[in-house]
């Protein structure tokens, strides 16, 4: 596996940990063209603050990563 894919799957499971504590999950499905692809799951799926959380993941992986373009959601 790439080392950068590494890495944005070791951010990204730090930030999936306090959503399942609420009853959410969010799937790291893959990266493509510059894109980290996600599924969301559980509570998260009707919750107001989601895309919120999302606009935040996708500044904290490009801020690390800038050559991500963003976060689409399955």
């Amino acid at each position: 596996m790439d080392k950068k894919l590494e890495k944005i799957k070791a951010l990204f499971d730090n930030v999936r940990k306090g959503v399942n504590m609420d009853g959410g999950d969010i799937e790291f499905i893959k990266e493509e063209n510059g894109y980290i692809f996600l599924k969301i799951r559980g509570r998260c799926v009707n919750c107001q603050t989601m895309p919120l959380l999302v606009l935040n993941i996708e500044e904290k992986i490009k801020s690390e990563f800038p050559h991500v373009k963003g976060i689409k959601i399955f």
